[in-house]
């Protein structure tokens, strides 16, 4: 049996601004032990949302969240097992990089109980580890790119030693090498027990995760092991087309789901044959056309219905 660590259930939030509203609605969520959890989505499908009533900063209209299955997020006790990384940037600009990172670690120690002295040196450690040389952190954080802001965030959080972490979009604005050296941190952190919620919308992200999560407004709707990608898309029909013939392409081939680029689709559950026949009746001209497997970026288009702009995002 799996070691829960973090629970919720009917779990609800309304926003109301005028003419708009938006709900989220979350049934059942499960974080155990030792995984990481990918939840994937659009931008204003509610991954923030989510990230913050799982942590406990915002309070739901209805359900519960739980620790361990006993304590509630908004309780003292209860924010003493999780870490949370907001998705926008929190740092004092006015302060070094190493003064916000000493600054925060007493603020974490009497939060969590730790060593001041003894979180600063791991921040700092990843901070090195993320790219950040001593000269960086004796700079101002207001000369600092969003990337460094990030690292001094991702160092922050990750200094604390609790069995939840929940992330929310933590490789906003890092660059590649960065963003490769966090999934191994926390493939390397989850083996001691720790369990992570990240909160994503870049679709090669997915292959980190021992379970994702898709959400579309404001409901959750597939929870996925990696190796179920073939339960959902049996297979690709990838055709490279004419681009002064997207239009009638694109009006020809709308019923089935795929994701479009300038010069390029990529299409779910398609019948090879019959999508060229198509393509021909429509005068669409098709420079290339072939049959190949699904991949996660192509999960993510078909089950968040988010059409990649860029097609090399999917591959």
């Amino acid at each position: 049996m799996p070691n829960t660590l973090l629970s919720a259930q009917g779990l609800q939030k309304e926003f109301r601004r005028h003419p708009y509203r938006f709900v989220l609605e979350v049934d059942r969520l499960n974080l155990d032990a030792g995984s990481i959890q990918v939840l994937m989505g659009p931008n204003g499908s509610g991954k923030s949302t989510l990230a913050l009533l799982l942590a406990g900063v915002i309070v739901p209209d209805a359900g519960e969240v739980k620790i361990n299955g006993r304590w509630s997020p908004w309780t003292t006790a209860g924010r003493r097992f999780l870490s949370y990384l907001h998705e926008g940037s929190w740092l004092y600009g006015n302060l070094s990089g190493e003064a916000n990172i000493k600054i925060f670690s007493v603020i974490a120690a009497a939060a969590y109980g730790e060593s001041p002295k003894r979180l600063q040196e791991k921040a700092l450690k990843y901070a090195e580890f993320f790219g950040l040389s001593r000269e960086d952190l004796r700079k101002p954080v207001h000369i600092y790119s969003a990337g460094m802001r990030r690292k001094i965030e991702l160092s922050l959080t990750l200094a604390v030693d609790v069995p939840i972490y929940i992330l929310d979009m933590p490789t906003v604005d890092l660059d590649p090498e960065s963003r490769w050296r966090f999934f191994n941190l926390i493939q390397e952190r989850k083996q001691s027990g720790a369990g992570f919620l990240v909160s994503t919308h870049i679709p090669e992200e997915a292959q980190f995760g021992d379970l994702l999560l898709f959400i579309k407004k404001g409901k959750i709707v597939a929870s996925v092991y990696p190796e179920e990608l073939k339960r959902y898309i049996h297979n690709v029909v990838v055709l490279r087309f004419n681009p002064f013939h997207q239009e009638q392409l694109r009006r020809a081939l709308q019923d089935i789901k795929g994701a479009w680029g300038d010069k390029e689709v990529r299409l779910y559950n398609a019948d090879f044959s019959n999508v060229i026949h198509m393509a021909k009746v429509a005068g669409a001209e098709v420079f290339e056309g072939y049959e190949t497997v699904p991949h996660l970026g192509d999960l993510y288009t078909f089950l968040t219905g988010e059409m990649i702009a860029n097609i090399e995002e999917a591959k």
